[in-house]
């Protein structure tokens, strides 16, 4: 009987250290997540406190800028008094208009620095657009520049990719689509210069580089004005090769008016007797295939 008895009570001796252990060892589980939780508050209160900081120190470069001039009057400063800035919600038909008084409100301002203009536009974002540039400025404020996403790290590269970015969230699509419609049936008609003018509203809301709008004016030109370009060095961009084309289409027309008969003018009238609706038709043609040569290199 007595060796039987320590046999029956020994479980219940073990028992109460292993449930001691595992009470502990939650215990410590429980205190290692509360200091991880601890931490991670310490890391936000610092980062706000430093997202603040930077918003002071804006706040006051903003300020300083405004009282630059201040007991200095100027020619101009009694004209230079700015309303406030628009806001954006994300209307699209509101989009150029809000860049166009950016523009203005950056240059008033004197803002010059890309991070410095994003941030100023994104401060006047509000709902649905304001919604949208949310998860860029957390990035930019809460996680190291090389820890940042794709598009935060594109929108903060430049004031222009900004712009862009901001434009194919909240543009009219129907406007791109309706100019690059009217792109494939503009022709010189009349002298470069009007086409000219008539190209670039065109082109406003498209995003094409240089070299696919040279292409795309210089077929749009006649074909003898083509034929001097030709020979001549072409510039790499779309507004030096306007001001090329106008100079030499207009020495064109001066030597056409200076002679008995207008130069070229003969000849244009019996080609369109001859052959004017293949004439179009080739015209046409050439135009649709350049553009949908564009669609490969709109930048993004």
């Amino acid at each position: 009987m007595a060796s039987a008895a320590p046999s029956t009570q020994r479980p219940a001796i073990q028992s109460q250290p292993t449930q001691s252990n595992e009470q502990n060892e939650k215990i410590d589980m429980i205190g290692t997540h509360v200091e991880k939780l601890t931490r991670y508050v310490e890391e936000l209160k610092d980062k706000l406190t430093e997202k603040d900081d930077q918003v002071e120190q804006l706040e006051a470069q903003v300020l300083a800028l405004g009282n630059e001039n201040d007991g200095k009057p100027t020619a101009g400063s009694n004209k230079v008094k700015m309303p406030k800035p628009m806001n954006f919600d994300g209307t699209q038909s509101k989009l150029k208009s809000f860049l166009v008084n950016m523009d203005m409100h950056l240059d008033a301002n004197k803002i010059t620095s890309d991070k410095e203009k994003v941030i100023f536009v994104a401060s006047c974002l509000t709902d649905e657009a304001a919604d949208w540039m949310q998860l860029m400025l957390d990035d930019y404020y809460n996680d190291d520049a090389d820890e940042w996403d794709e598009l935060t790290k594109t929108i903060f590269r430049s004031y222009k990719n900004f712009q862009i970015k901001l434009e194919e969230s909240f543009d009219n699509i129907n406007e791109i689509h309706t100019a690059k419609r009217k792109l494939r049936f503009l022709q010189q008609t009349g002298s470069a210069q009007q086409l000219a003018i008539k190209f670039k509203q065109i082109i406003s809301p498209l995003h094409y580089d240089d070299d696919v709008l040279i292409g795309l004016f210089e077929n749009m030109l006649k074909e003898e004005l083509q034929t001097k370009l030709i020979k001549m060095d072409r510039p790499d961009k779309l507004g030096k090769f306007i001001e090329m084309a106008v100079k030499m289409d207009n020495k064109l027309q001066k030597k056409a008016h200076g002679t008995g008969h207008p130069q070229g003018q003969k000849n244009q009238i019996a080609t369109m007797i001859i052959v004017p609706t293949e004439q179009k038709e080739k015209q046409q043609n050439s135009n649709e295939i350049d553009h949908e040569e564009t669609d490969k290199y709109e930048k993004t």
